[in-house]
């Protein structure tokens, strides 16, 4: 039963999960979001950064991770892993570190955005 308001600022209906539009307002939230991860790309992500990822290097290494780690490494989970987190912060890695075996770990999504939330919480 849906019981949480649709995330479009002027609509009432509901939905069934948090955070989500209605189906009236699906494609406007799709368009929304576009923008804003087109605005971060641009102007706040590190190029570095985005270079490495998209390497071949990353890939390579990301999917060997994902391969021989397939499900998260989060202590106690053992939801399937999407993500490749560094222990070590990317920014502060060698070139070698970066695709490093050792200095990744296989998460899900969930355990992933809390690795990088206390990653930044550290560095605020």
């Amino acid at each position: 039963m849906p019981s949480h308001p649709c995330k479009w600022p002027t609509c009432d209906e509901y939905v069934s999960r948090a955070g989500e539009y209605c189906p009236d307002h699906a494609e406007q939230g799709r368009e929304v979001r576009a923008e804003r991860s087109s605005f971060y790309d641009q102007h706040l992500r590190d190029p570095d950064a985005k270079r490495f990822y998209a390497s071949a290097a990353w890939q390579h290494a990301r999917a060997r991770k994902l391969a021989t780690n397939p499900t998260c490494e989060f202590e106690g989970c053992a939801r399937f892993a999407q993500h490749v987190h560094h222990r070590k912060p990317l920014k502060d890695c060698t070139t070698s570190e970066r695709v490093w075996q050792p200095n990744l770990e296989s998460l899900c999504p969930r355990h992933h955005n809390e690795r990088e939330a206390q990653v930044k919480r550290r560095s605020q």
